[in-house]
């Protein structure tokens, strides 16, 4: 069982790791999950794009790299919610606010049917759904605030 409850461990010691890694890593200034710094690699089968939907994401799971390593075919990880970790609602905002919305727990499993391309562009990679954020890790996070 994969959980995602700890959301970036150890960030500035993982930046340093990767870079002493050799070439294969790189470190950039764009960031779609929230942090100034992210590591990025060269993307492998098995790796995760995860899809960045505003405020929520989604686990995707890498199945095929053209060639030319810009074009990645993923299908979507299906993610339940850790039956250990409730949702957590005071009155507030629209109708309640959830205190504990950034330490969700969630169980992965499957891949579910269909697949879809996701290509390398200039400021990350991108699908016909939106922005993907490459992870050795899936990664999934629904916005009870929103």
């Amino acid at each position: 069982m994969i959980t995602n409850g700890e959301r970036y461990p150890g960030m500035a010691d993982a930046a340093l790791a990767a870079i002493a890694a050799g070439p294969n890593w790189k470190v950039s200034k764009t960031d779609y999950a929230c942090d100034p710094w992210v590591i990025m690699k060269d993307p492998e089968v098995g790796d995760y794009l995860n899809h960045l939907g505003y405020s929520d994401v989604n686990p995707y799971k890498i199945v095929e790299i053209t060639k030319s390593g810009k074009t990645c075919y993923v299908q979507e990880v299906e993610a339940e919610r850790d039956p250990n970790w409730k949702p957590n609602f005071v009155p507030g905002g629209f109708s309640a606010h959830c205190t504990n919305n950034h330490d969700q727990k969630w169980v992965y499993g499957k891949l579910l049917p269909g697949r879809m391309a996701v290509r390398k562009v200039k400021v990350g990679w991108k699908s016909a759904y939106g922005r993907h954020s490459l992870s050795s890790n899936p990664l999934k996070h629904y916005d009870y605030n929103f």
